[in-house]
């Protein structure tokens, strides 16, 4: 079972990397693979987000750590957190917040037109969640394929042994590293 308690994410970077030598002044230049250069994804508009949660539809509060005096109301801006905060580059203080003890939360990101993924940098502002997966489609969402998974303990979540080896074509489960789980 995923636990999904309070997700606060920033997507840092979601770089796509078209990296090749043979891709100059637009053209390509060689009989070989031809790729245009890397860009920021996040700064590319139009796209489209689905998101199943976010908190404040109806003000809530929240905790991070021991402090409980944290607001999420959609209504305000200076205590939204709305999906757009997910892809605003490198602001600080923004964030994307789920709603309280909602799960499974998922975020799907819809670019329009196919992409070669080179980098995924996501951010989470407080805590981690006890499992998270990416995953990729090909066909306009229609179905999706795993990329890589991440858990607290991957065998009992996803039923995957933790990958310490591995090549960079096999679909693996990473531990999640959490303090309190390292503390204890």
């Amino acid at each position: 079972m995923m636990n999904y308690f309070n997700v606060f994410v920033k997507i840092w970077t979601l770089s796509i990397a078209f990296q090749n030598n043979f891709f100059v002044n637009g053209q390509c230049v060689l009989n070989a693979a031809c790729f245009p250069p890397s860009i920021d994804v996040a700064k590319l508009i139009p796209h489209n987000m689905t998101i199943n949660s976010t908190c404040g539809e109806v003000p809530e509060d929240f905790c991070v750590d021991t402090d409980c005096s944290l607001k999420c109301d959609a209504k305000d801006e200076q205590t939204s957190h709305p999906g757009k905060y997910l892809i605003d580059s490198y602001d600080l203080i923004t964030y994307w917040k789920s709603k309280n003890f909602d799960e499974p939360v998922f975020i799907q990101c819809d670019f329009g037109y196919n992409l070669m993924l080179h980098q995924i940098t996501i951010t989470f502002q407080f805590e981690l969640p006890s499992s998270m997966y990416i995953q990729r489609s090909q066909d306009t969402g229609n179905s999706f394929t795993t990329l890589i998974y991440f858990a607290l303990r991957c065998n009992d979540t996803f039923n995957m042994q933790e990958s310490v080896n591995y090549n960079k074509l096999d679909v693996i489960c990473l531990r999640i590293k959490s303090e309190a789980i390292q503390n204890q």
